[in-house]
């Protein structure tokens, strides 16, 4: 036979339900809320869609890129992604030894599935007090640069790369680029049956800016493992006295990489080394 409860045991219990029932829909709140947390944290750490083939069949290889790919890029560390070759090992002037002031630095900051990439630039000229910060959104196709912003430097890369992380993500999210935190690679780039090497053929024009400086024209040539050859830039009529090949990083969404050149521009005291990009396909055009 089932137990009467006690009159007054019931009022007790009825009086209790509210309360109960409140602290149970805080409680459901609270599951909910870090259920959602967890999913964001998921979600964050995942591979991007279009990266996960090559994640997979490269999984200790990320094409120069430190997975996951970043959300933003005042996430970046830019410690991680600088080129600032030493001149030892890319060059010296061959008319002024150790003349060659080697103060800029390139960071590539991310790739798109369509070959765009992102980098980040500070321009400096020893002894002009001439110092500028850019950022670049550059179509490795047809080496256009389709969007760029620069303003004079102050302060650190670092403060001018947060304080203008929302315009940058802005147009990185337009020309649908990934922010990732890129690796420098030395050539010969090697993947799978391809080997790519680079050099640089630089021609005096027989043109002079003054007495000491005459302009030169260069062309950066990759050549594949069977000799054959293309040129992916050329420039002329530059007070240029040498170019170097400073390495490349692969877009992990494609066969493409950027190759990375610094030009011993003529300056106020001897050379400066001022960065660009160029694309290379790395099977087509040979």
């Amino acid at each position: 036979m089932a137990k009467k409860i006690h009159p007054c045991a019931a009022l007790l219990i009825l009086s209790l339900l509210p309360s109960c029932r409140k602290e149970a829909g805080i409680e459901k709140n609270v599951a909910e809320e870090s259920s959602i947390q967890s999913e964001d944290r998921t979600e964050t750490e995942k591979i991007p869609e279009e990266m996960a083939g090559f994640v997979e069949e490269n999984p200790q290889k990320s094409g120069g890129f430190t997975l996951p790919v970043l959300n933003s890029v005042s996430e970046i560390d830019l410690s991680k992604a600088k080129v600032s070759p030493e001149r030892e090992k890319w060059g010296k002037s061959s008319k002024s030894p150790g003349s060659v002031h080697d103060l800029s630095s390139l960071y590539i900051v991310g790739f798109s599935p369509d070959g765009k990439s992102a980098w980040l630039r500070i321009d400096e000229r020893d002894g002009t007090g001439e110092r500028e910060f850019g950022f670049f959104i550059q179509d490795l196709v047809s080496d256009e640069v389709l969007w760029d912003f620069s303003s004079p430097a102050e302060g650190k890369i670092e403060d001018f790369l947060r304080g203008n992380a929302k315009l940058f993500d802005s147009e990185l999210e337009r020309f649908s680029v990934r922010v990732a935190e890129a690796v420098v690679e030395d050539f010969p780039y090697t993947n799978a049956d391809i080997k790519l090497d680079a050099k640089i053929e630089i021609r005096k024009s027989g043109r002079f800016l003054n007495e000491s400086v005459e302009f030169s024209d260069y062309s950066l040539v990759v050549q594949n493992a069977s000799g054959n050859e293309k040129t992916v830039l050329e420039r002329k009529g530059l007070p240029v006295e040498e170019a170097f090949v400073c390495g490349f990083v692969k877009n992990p969404f494609e066969e493409r990489i950027a190759v990375i050149v610094a030009e011993a521009a003529f300056g106020f005291e001897g050379c400066d080394l001022l960065y660009s990009v160029a694309g290379c396909d790395t099977k087509k055009g040979f």
